[in-house]
């Protein structure tokens, strides 16, 4: 990287393949005023799937769980013939304890890897996608971008994952070797239109995503607007991304149309 305070990279795709990242014009504004990418929490998705893995991985996932529990659960015989007559229930509670702990995390691992990390999504292809297009309004704008540059334009302290999504049958496909990313860069074949990648940073407990800062001039290298926009927003985008639209100067205000009451009828016994 040419930034050395730039981000520590996990990197698993071709740096030379392109993306595009499909964006309506509120976030264009948003990437321009920010000079950020918005990386949202997986949890928030409208796939309850986000995080999780085909059965087969589960299952061996659960297999390997139990049986470190039931290696742990032998140290109780072991430690007994070893000293036999002596008091071993502070021993025992303290395994009973760590398995309570090993078993809660086992079974919240996938759930929370959604809530504790944040993706960019973007689509893979040589080409502009229609079927991409038509999933966003007709004012929407294109990111063209590769992989190269998304690792190259952080300027962020995340450590950043990216690699392509992969599509299984997460009902009978058998397990995946081979690859460094599952949790995350796994998702059911009834996604494959969307031939994402992803970039993903971890960002903790909390709630929303995070803005990460990048290099906008070496992310983007064109911007596409929608073919079903108007001459009207094309030209908007033009004025916006250069800069050439005023400021004005006047209170900004949201509106309470639909904020409920703040009064109530006050009701007393005499």
């Amino acid at each position: 990287m040419n930034d050395p305070n730039t981000q520590k990279l996990h990197l698993s795709a071709d740096r030379d393949v392109k993306i595009w990242r499909y964006i309506d014009l509120q976030k264009y504004v948003s990437l321009l005023a920010t000079r950020s990418l918005y990386f949202p929490r997986p949890s928030s998705f409208h796939d309850p799937y986000e995080g999780w893995l085909p059965k087969s991985h589960i299952a061996a996932y659960a297999q390997m769980s139990q049986n470190f529990i039931d290696q742990h659960d032998a140290l109780r015989g072991q430690v007994a013939a070893l000293y036999p007559g002596a008091d071993l229930a502070p021993f025992n509670a303290g395994i009973d304890a760590n398995l309570e702990t090993y078993i809660a995390h086992a079974r919240t691992m996938l759930t929370e890897t959604a809530e504790r990390f944040g993706v960019s999504c973007w689509h893979r292809g040589d080409y502009e996608s229609e079927s991409m297009w038509r999933a966003y309004p007709a004012e929407c704008v294109a990111i063209e971008s590769t992989v190269g540059r998304l690792a190259d334009a952080a300027r962020h302290d995340k450590t950043i994952t990216i690699s392509a999504v992969r599509y299984a049958d997460f009902e009978n496909d058998p397990i995946e070797k081979g690859h460094r990313e599952y949790l995350l860069f796994m998702k059911r074949k009834s996604f494959a239109h969307e031939q994402e990648l992803r970039a993903c940073a971890f960002l903790g407990v909390g709630t929303g995503g995070a803005l990460l800062l990048y290099d906008l001039d070496g992310l983007v290298a064109q911007i596409h607007i929608s073919p079903r926009a108007t001459p009207a927003f094309r030209q908007s985008v033009i004025d916006i991304s250069a800069g050439t639209i005023g400021t004005l100067n006047k209170p900004i205000l949201a509106s309470r149309l639909y904020e409920k009451p703040d009064y109530n009828m006050e009701l007393r016994l005499r």
